[in-house]
Order: structure tokens, then C-alpha cells, then sequence
């Protein structure tokens, strides 16, 4: 047979209850130096962000100056490429007027020879490094 659970009575539970609490011992944690501590951490923290958002307008600013010289490079190359383009056109076609004009004697193959492969290779130039210049996936 088991036994019967005792219960004690809610006034001893009670007195025991208060009887604890007069015994127990005081807490040792100073209040004033958790806040100190507590404060300290978030000055860090507040630290550390703003570090981190100083660095972060670093990159920012350095991706601009990249952006900026990018633009001033593809501005420079794509006026050389064009000018040169259009000096080497003027010498084909100076060719030819030289040669219609009964200056110069080349024979046809020759002229056209000279007015195919000089315009595909300079308009082929001109075309690659334009792509190279201004692509629409490496660039912003």
C-alpha cells in the first residue's frame, strides 16, 4: 500500500517561505559597475558600426573614382579608335581617287583586294574594341 502524500499547510508553507528569505544570502552584484559594463559594450558596438560604416563609404567612394577613370578611358580610347578609323578610311579612299584620277596604276584585283581587307579589318577594329569598351556586362 502507498503512502498518503502529506500537504502541508499553506501557513507553514508560508512561514518556511519567509524563512528562506531571511536566511538567504545577499546578491554581490554592484549595480552601478554592471551599468558601467553594460554601457561600455554598447560605446563598442557603436564603435564598431560606425568603423564599419566608415569603411563602407571607403569602398563607396573608391567605386565611384573607378567608375569615374573607366569613363575617362573609354571617352579617350573611343576617340583614338574613331580617328584612327577614319585616317585609315581617307587613305583607302585617297588610294582610289589617285588610282581613277590615272595617277597610280594598280590593277583591279589589287584595288579591290585593298578596299575589302583594309575596310574589314578597320571597321572589324574599330567593332572589338568598341565591344571591349563599352560592354554591357562588365560595365555599370
Amino acid at each position: 500500500m502507498k503512502e498518503p502524500i502529506k500537504v502541508k499547510p499553506p501557513e507553514a508553507l508560508l512561514a518556511e517561505f519567509q524563512n528562506r528569505l531571511q536566511t538567504a544570502q545577499p546578491s554581490k552584484v554592484d549595480t552601478d559597475e554592471a551599468a558601467k559594463e553594460e554601457e561600455k559594450e554598447l560605446k563598442e558596438g557603436r564603435i564598431h558600426e560606425l568603423e564599419k560604416a566608415a569603411l563602407e563609404l571607403q569602398l563607396l567612394k573608391a567605386q565611384i573614382k573607378k567608375f569615374e577613370d573607366d569613363n575617362e578611358g573609354r571617352r579617350e580610347f573611343s576617340r583614338s579608335i574613331f580617328a584612327v578609323t577614319v585616317v585609315w578610311m581617307l587613305l583607302v579612299m585617297m588610294v582610289v581617287f589617285q588610282c581613277a584620277g590615272g595617277k597610280w596604276h594598280l590593277s583591279d584585283s589589287v584595288l579591290i583586294a585593298l578596299i575589302t581587307t583594309t575596310t574589314a579589318t578597320v571597321i572589324g577594329i574599330f567593332i572589338i574594341v568598341a565591344n571591349y569598351l563599352f560592354n554591357k556586362e562588365k560595365s555599370t
